[in-house]
């Protein structure tokens, strides 16, 4: 869907990582210096734990629009919104009612 609409995107499945843990899924993230979107909110918690500036993490939380076609809208609207914010390093997330963002680290050190 990403991919389409002319961004560099790739599914944690093309490399071989649908089944890994969350810290390497992180890891690679951060290694490719990509922004890791999820509807999970346990890579913020670890963001939190680490008090790391990367990678940025765009965290879907929709109750309402839980199929992909679906958050398509969300998700490039808050891409285009906060493109900066998730460059510098952000935690921005995504509801039905708008998108909050905070920047990275989510605590001092």
């Amino acid at each position: 869907m990403l991919t389409a609409r002319g961004f560099d995107a790739v599914h944690i499945a093309d490399l071989a990582l649908a089944s890994a843990p969350d810290e390497q899924v992180m890891r690679a993230a951060l290694q490719q210096r990509r922004v890791l979107v999820t509807m999970d909110g346990d890579f913020a918690r670890m963001l939190a734990s680490t008090c790391d500036e990367q990678p940025s993490i765009l965290w879907l939380r929709s109750q309402s629009r839980v199929r992909p076609i679906e958050q398509e809208p969300l998700l490039c609207e808050a891409i285009a919104q906060h493109a900066a914010a998730l460059l510098e390093g952000a935690v921005v997330v995504v509801s039905d009612s708008g998108a909050r963002v905070r920047k990275l680290p989510l605590r001092g050190p």
